[in-house]
């Protein structure tokens, strides 16, 4: 579709235009409405309600995703209030003022009330609500009973009438009254309150009325598939660029209110595929979001979907995963109906409608790409600041529009383009979108076209559509001669080069979804290669069909690249064996995820500059690690071929190393020294024995060994000033556990089900441990817990049947739970 419409070759055309001065704007401005920091500012009486009624409240709108001012400090008798105070009073869109019966004693909530009315005066966004806390009304206005024995105490004050004049004032607010709303009943008097406050904030997705045809969009989405008491996975299908995500933060931003948690996911695609973030960090962020607490934390996928399962059961939440790709993660996020409460709602985005399908998905709603008329309005607001073409340019607007195939991003990025241009300019861009020239150089974006992305890792790069756009300028330079391209994109064909002729210039390579890869009598120079990315490639083992060198087709030769600096054969899961050249001076990220067929890899000698290898997946690969001194990340994950890693003797940029389902791993022999260690996970690595650890990991922050069940010795670093979570849940060999002598930052210690473990040697002090967890510890005879643990929640004995000796910190002010059932 996109082919017949050049529309990545219009918007790589429209660069060009930033080297044109623009015209006098003649865009209509728009008034912009103000922002505010808070939804709601509390003026309260501490004494009175901080701790109940204010407490309850302020909890309930939080839960609502209602952004809340509460200040939490008690003024000294005498002193003013705080210019942060002033400032949040201003930043608030609504005040919602509680007053009870001891609220007039206090001359700083007089103080508030007084700047409270002076924005009302001045701000004619901001609104009151008072509530009225076992007061009357009357009391409040005329200072009478409790309200008029504190205003005698205040006569002498030089601010008296002001306060006398903002108490009159404010009860002239329509507000609420417990004593007549819900029975008095205080938890269905928030709930009603929390409600109209919700129904009166604008809606934050109201600028997406900007965007032609969302409204109609959003409307159907909510009226069909959000209904009030039934659970519902929504699935939202589209091609890139037509405006998925945009509609469901549409829709996440007008129902938001309804649900007692909420979490927007963005970029699950990107996030799962990290080493470094994954999946775990996906549920950690749901849960975080949901529960508001930021100080939970998920030491692997098993762990998430427990937590998952056991919390979101208990409240009504919305969840949206954004840019979904693969069922792992939906059934990470959203495994079953029974993890979730009725009226919860999951909407998922993806361009993969196969994927909705395998999670049993059935409200699945297609977004249409938009018509002619919408496609014409959107780029008048974007070009003209009008709702349709000035007169003059209706059927230059016409003509632009035909090339954007109802995209949204591509209408954008013309109108945005050609916004301040006069018809000459319009003129000239029209024969850009139909011949892109051969002899000009393309101009770099303009800065504030919004055409990068940032992504999670802080890089910069091209939207989808702009990288698209690249690919085909290089195609159309030299449409019929391929081996003059400085690069090359193959998408489901079949794929032939076929040349007599050297290749002049640095070379680019990509395959996606290709059946058959040949050079036939090549003469290329693939000494030129600087980065070859092949996707989904399903290699046939026929005659006729070569490879380089004429190495079978279940066989990749690399050897003439010494120049090659990005290698991704991601999911050539035909592909047995991959041949490197001797030295890869400039290699730095190797991609060989889902080659399942892989057995051997011949990496090269020398990789001075390989930051990443990445072989996810490579279930029966069997091979060893070269030195490699900048690695930074190695992901080994479900390799389960793998028996022995024999690691670099020094790896000094190292940050994670990922061993996960390595389940035939018998030995793992680690670098001396580890100084940037992040991340160690070898979960599911049942073999594993034994595991020394290097002298010194100063960053280790997280150690996950969960489910080595035959880990009879662990020999850890002298110091781990870093770690915050350490998991050896289900290591059930284990017998004595040295633990470092200082572990500061360490805020989970989970050790469920290590039946074998007669010896616990902890760190002296652990300052933020939260959680420590020995359920099923049945041999452990004595434990001595670390001096300090001020910040200890959570101690599970349970089912530590021989346990005769329990030493306590001096003090655990923050215990909540201590568990020691089966005992």
């Amino acid at each position: 579709m996109y082919g017949a419409y050049l529309s990545y070759s219009a918007v790589m055309a429209m660069w060009d235009l930033s080297t044109i001065p623009s015209m006098a704007s003649s865009s209509t401005s728009s008034i912009q409405k103000r922002i505010f920091k808070y939804d709601v500012f509390l003026s309260f009486r501490g004494e009175d309600t901080r701790n109940t009624f204010v407490g309850h409240l302020y909890d309930a709108l939080k839960r609502a995703s209602i952004e809340t001012y509460k200040d939490d400090m008690d003024l000294e008798k005498g002193k003013k209030i705080s210019k942060e105070l002033i400032q949040a009073i201003t930043d608030s869109r609504f005040h919602v003022i509680v007053f009870s019966k001891n609220y007039a004693s206090s001359s700083w909530c007089l103080d508030e009330l007084v700047k409270i009315m002076e924005c009302q005066k001045t701000m004619t966004e901001q609104t009151v609500y008072p509530i009225f806390y076992h007061v009357e009304p009357t009391e409040v206005r005329k200072q009478s009973g409790e309200f008029g024995k504190a205003f005698a105490r205040h006569e002498k004050a030089e601010a008296v009438h002001k306060w006398r004049d903002a108490l009159i004032e404010a009860t002239s607010f329509s507000g609420w009254d417990l004593n007549t709303i819900a029975n008095g009943q205080e938890v269905e008097f928030i709930k009603i309150v929390v409600n109209k406050i919700s129904l009166k904030l604008p809606s934050i997705g109201a600028a997406e009325d900007n965007l032609i045809g969302m409204r109609t969009r959003i409307n159907h989405v909510v009226s069909t598939y959000i209904l009030p008491n039934e659970f519902c996975i929504i699935g939202i299908w589209g091609m890139e660029g037509s405006g998925k995500t945009t509609l469901a933060r549409a829709v996440f931003d007008q129902i938001c209110n309804r649900f007692e948690g909420t979490s927007f996911v963005e970029n699950v695609r990107e996030a799962s595929n990290s080493l470094v973030l994954g999946r775990k960090s996906l549920q950690q962020q749901v849960l975080r979001d949901v529960l508001n607490k930021q100080d939970i934390v998920v030491t692997g996928v098993l762990d998430g979907k427990k937590m998952m399962k056991k919390y979101m059961l208990a409240r009504k939440v919305l969840i949206v995963l954004d840019d979904v790709d693969h069922i792992d993660q939906l059934k990470a996020l959203a495994g079953e109906p029974n993890w979730f409460k009725i009226g919860s709602k999951i909407i998922i985005t993806t361009r993969d409608k196969q994927v909705l399908l395998a999670h049993k998905v059935n409200s699945i709603y297609d977004v249409n790409l938009l018509t002619d008329e919408e496609a014409i309005c959107l780029l008048s607001r974007c070009a003209f600041g009008t709702e349709s073409p000035v007169p003059g340019y209706k059927e230059l607007s016409e003509k632009v529009v035909s090339y954007a195939a109802g995209l949204p991003l591509i209408i954008t990025t013309l109108g945005s383009s050609l916004c301040d241009k006069n018809e000459n300019v319009w003129i000239d861009t029209l024969k850009r979108l139909d011949k892109i020239p051969l002899d000009g150089t393309l101009h770099s974006v303009l800065k504030g076209k919004s055409l990068i992305n940032i992504s999670h890792d802080k890089n910069l790069g091209p939207h989808d559509h702009v990288e698209e756009a690249g690919r085909h300028v290089v195609c159309r330079l030299y449409p019929h001669d391929p081996n003059k391209h400085s690069g090359s994109w193959i998408k489901k064909k079949n794929f032939d080069i076929s040349t007599n002729h050297w290749v002049s210039k640095n070379f680019i390579f990509k395959v996606e979804k290709t059946n058959i890869f040949s050079f036939v009598n090549t003469r290329v120079s693939l000494s030129l290669l600087l980065h070859c990315e092949i996707g989904d490639l399903l290699v046939h083992d026929k005659p006729g069909f070569l490879l380089h060198s004429g190495s079978k087709l279940s066989t990749l030769d690399l050897l003439l690249t010494p120049n090659i600096d990005t290698l991704n054969l991601h999911r050539c899961a035909d592909l047995l064996e991959l041949g490197m050249p001797h030295k890869c001076l400039q290699l730095k990220t190797i991609n060989l995820v889902g080659c399942r067929g892989l057995v051997k890899l011949d990496m090269p000698c020398e990789c001075p500059q390989l930051i990443t290898l990445d072989l996810n997946g490579c279930e029966d690969l069997a091979s060893h690690a070269r030195e490699c001194p900048q690695l930074e990340t190695l992901n080994l994950k479900g390799c389960k071929g793998l028996k022995k890693l024999d690691m670099p003797y020094e790896c000094p940029k190292l940050m994670a190393l990922d061993l996960n389902q390595c389940e035939d791993l018998l030995e793992l022999h680690m670098p001396r020294e580890c100084l940037h260690l992040k991340t160690l996970n070898l979960e599911g690595c049942t073999g594993l024995g034994k595991l020394d650890m290097p002298f010194e990991c100063p960053q280790l922050i997280t150690l996950d060994l969960c489910q080595c069940e035959d880990l009879l010795e662990l020999h850890m670093p002298r110091e781990c000033p870093q770690l915050e979570t350490f998991n050896l849940e289900g290591c059930r060999g284990l017998e004595k556990l040295d633990m470092p002598c200082e572990c500061p930052r360490l805020i989970t210690l989970d050790l469920n089900g290590c039946e074998d473990l007669l010896e616990l040697h902890m760190p002296r002090k652990c300052l933020q441990l939260k959680t420590v967890n020995l359920e099923g510890c049945r041999g452990l005879v004595k434990l001595d817990m670390p001096r300090e643990c001020s910040q200890l929640i959570t101690l599970n004995l349970n089912g530590c049947e021989d346990l005769l000796e329990l030493h306590m910190p001096r003090e655990c002010p923050q215990l909540e739970t201590l568990n020691l059932e089966g005992r």
